[in-house]
């Protein structure tokens, strides 16, 4: 990798990161949402959160991957990087 890709990777790297980390501010939201309908028993709410949870736990894994994708093309040999930097 040539110094110019490894500024493009350094800046998907940090886009990915960033986006896991928004990702993952949301997340906690929803638990403290979970949480506070759980203590009034509002169900319906819980379900509605529950689903919301899942959606973001999904996109916290795909901007993970996008994350270790990334960094094994930064910094593993070639050999050993087998995910894609497209990913």
């Amino acid at each position: 990798m040539n110094e110019s890709e490894r500024a493009v990777a350094m800046g998907k790297l940090h886009e990915a990161q960033n986006e896991a980390m928004r990702v993952q501010m949301e997340l906690d939201d929803v638990d403290t949402a979970i949480r506070e309908a759980d203590a009034v028993g509002n169900h319906p709410t819980m379900a509605r959160l529950y689903q919301r949870e899942t959606d973001l736990l999904l996109r916290r894994l795909e901007a993970s991957e996008r994350v270790a994708a990334i960094a094994a093309a930064l910094w593993l040999p070639n050999d050993e990087a087998p995910l894609r930097l497209d990913a």
